[in-house]
């Protein structure tokens, strides 16, 4: 997650925050990875996102099917019975999926989503992000899925009271940040036809970007 999305979120659900006049009592992260890591690479995630929540006195849990430190909750959102835990978590729930979908198999992804849809009660909300316009990054892997905010919004049958683009940054503004030698590496490594073809597209594919931004889409609904 970028700042600038991380940014947008923050301010889409102080908004939701006072429609509803009240804050979520759970707040369930799916997919999140591993959270000790992110808190020392991407530490506004915590401070825009996950902090305003818990401040205004939500539980927040982690999910992820990787036991890595700060996961809370070991499932594979792909298994049956994925999201059993739910059932004992407090209402009203703010079920996250961020940046998650472009990770998860073609066939996989309207499964996971209705089973997201099935474990939601009234008055529960679901925030979605995905890359809109953004380079290929294997997670280990990367479908492309790139939908905007009205494809995201079909996906589940909810009541959707917020979308946006949001403008996050590029490469060229990353790069003018390195020093001089990883520059070197950068662009070398493009021209080096002895690695993985997934290796190869996520450092070519990401040279586009020096002349665009990367582009985010968040939608946020309620049941």
């Amino acid at each position: 997650m970028r700042v600038e999305e991380s940014l947008a979120i923050e301010d889409i659900l102080q908004r939701e925050r006072g429609r509803r006049n009240r804050g979520y009592a759970s707040v369930l992260n799916l997919g999140c990875g591993d959270v000790s890591r992110l808190a020392r690479t991407k530490p506004w995630v915590h401070e825009h996102v996950f902090k305003p929540l818990a401040d205004d006195g939500a539980r927040v849990m982690h999910a992820d099917a990787m036991p890595f430190p700060g996961v809370d909750v070991v499932c594979d959102l792909a298994a049956p019975d994925a999201l059993e835990f739910v059932r004992g978590t407090a209402r009203p729930r703010l079920f996250v999926l961020a940046n998650v979908l472009e990770h998860v198999p073609s066939d996989a992804r309207s499964g996971m989503l209705r089973k997201i849809e099935a474990s939601m009660d009234q008055g529960d909300s679901l925030l979605i992000t995905a890359p809109y316009d953004y380079p290929y990054h294997p997670d280990p892997i990367d479908t492309l899925y790139r939908p905007d905010p009205a494809e995201l919004e079909r996906l589940v049958d909810l009541n959707w009271v917020e979308e946006a683009i949001v403008d996050c940054g590029s490469f060229r503004e990353e790069f003018a940040r390195m020093s001089f030698p990883k520059k070197v590496r950068k662009l070398l490594k493009v021209l080096w036809v002895f690695q993985k073809p997934s290796s190869y597209l996520k450092g070519a594919h990401r040279l586009l970007f020096l002349f665009k931004p990367y582009r985010i889409s968040i939608v946020l609904g309620n049941k």
